[in-house]
C-alpha cells in the first residue's frame, strides 16, 4: 500500500454501502487531489461511501469502500 498521491484515479461517492446509488464521480487531478464539488446531499444523510472506481495506468484498483461521516452545524 502506497501513500503516494496519484493523478488519474477515479473515485465515486455513494449514499449506500452497497455502492449502487451514485452521487458523483470525479478523477484526481495532476496533484493527486480528488474533490467532489457541489454535492447535493439527500435530507438526513449522515454517511456517504467512497470507492475508487478506476485506478491510474499501471496501478491496482483499491476495491475497499470507505465510510465518511457527515456532520452539519448551523450557525446564525
Amino acid at each position: 500500500v502506497s501513500k503516494k498521491l496519484l493523478a488519474g484515479a477515479e473515485f465515486s461517492l455513494y449514499t449506500d454501502e452497497q455502492c449502487k446509488n451514485l452521487l458523483q464521480k470525479v478523477t484526481s487531478n495532476e496533484d493527486g487531489i480528488a474533490e467532489f464539488p457541489n454535492v447535493d446531499l439527500p435530507n438526513g444523510t449522515t454517511k456517504l461511501y467512497l470507492k475508487e472506481t478506476k485506478a491510474p495506468k499501471n496501478y491496482e484498483l483499491d476495491d475497499a469502500v470507505y465510510t465518511l461521516s457527515i456532520s452539519t452545524r448551523f450557525t446564525r
